[in-house]
């Protein structure tokens, strides 16, 4: 299970396969010990073996009791996710761009982005060895009853918590009956109680083929053989225009 990605940009002007790359052209690339790590707001120089950061994601995991995430690098048995988090900004790459115009206080403020120094230190996730001034794009997190409740749902989530901390609730399809599989999503509401919903299903291929929005107006959908959508329509008190799917 993924716990952490970094992409990279790299240069290499290193091919001992003449005019192709070989594997062992890029071996000294995995070892930061030999090769120049360049900042994001950093061009690469040309010539030489160089890279650059710049895609960072983590992953945390939920501690099986359902209550608070694990430790980066670890997960439960359940594997159920907690939470992801996409690098924005380093310290160098917020004054590269913003200056002395803002500050930490700004950018966990108003800008609501996480810092590692919050994210540190006992009952923390993140390691002690991160910079603290790393600042990081929450993506929410779905949010379970306690277990006993969650494992008769199959570990469905009854909603979801965006990074500002309002919440959607979820309904899944005969929820309220004995025979609900948890497999089809039927209904949200968000924080300010709007409403979108599926009122009937194409079963043959699991997907939505009527749907009503928050306004009240319903979208229809129809797919051919292969389950793919090749019209959709809205509809009010009546069929007000079909538009065909180019494929």
């Amino acid at each position: 299970m993924p716990c952490e990605t970094q992409t990279y940009e790299i240069n290499n002007d290193v091919k001992t396969g003449g005019n192709y790359y070989k594997p062992a052209d890029f071996k000294d690339f995995i070892d930061d010990n030999q090769i120049h790590l360049n900042r994001y707001e950093e061009t690469l120089p040309v010539g030489g073996k160089n890279k650059r950061l710049i895609e960072h994601i983590r992953t945390l995991y939920r501690s099986d009791d359902l209550t608070k995430s694990l430790p980066l690098g670890s997960h439960g048995a359940l594997g159920l996710p907690f939470e992801s988090y996409q690098l924005a900004y380093t310290l160098s790459l917020a004054q590269d761009i913003f200056g002395g115009r803002v500050t930490a206080n700004v950018l966990t403020n108003q800008g609501k982005y996480t810092r590692s120094a919050d994210m540190k230190g006992v009952n923390k996730p993140f390691p002690a060895t991160d910079p603290d001034d790393l600042w990081w794009i929450r993506s929410g997190m779905p949010l379970f009853y306690p277990v006993a409740q969650s494992k008769a749902r199959f570990y469905s989530p009854y909603g979801y918590e965006d990074p500002l901390g309002s919440q959607t609730k979820v309904r899944f399809y005969r929820e309220a009956l004995p025979a609900c599989y948890w497999l089809l999503l039927e209904a949200t509401e968000d924080a300010h109680s709007n409403t979108a919903e599926v009122l009937e299903y194409e079963f043959r291929t699991l997907t939505p083929k009527r749907m009503q929005d928050a306004n009240n107006n319903e979208i229809a959908a129809l797919s051919d053989e292969l389950g793919l959508v090749v019209l959709t329509a809205i509809i009010g008190t009546e069929i007000l225009y079909w538009a065909p799917i180019r494929t």
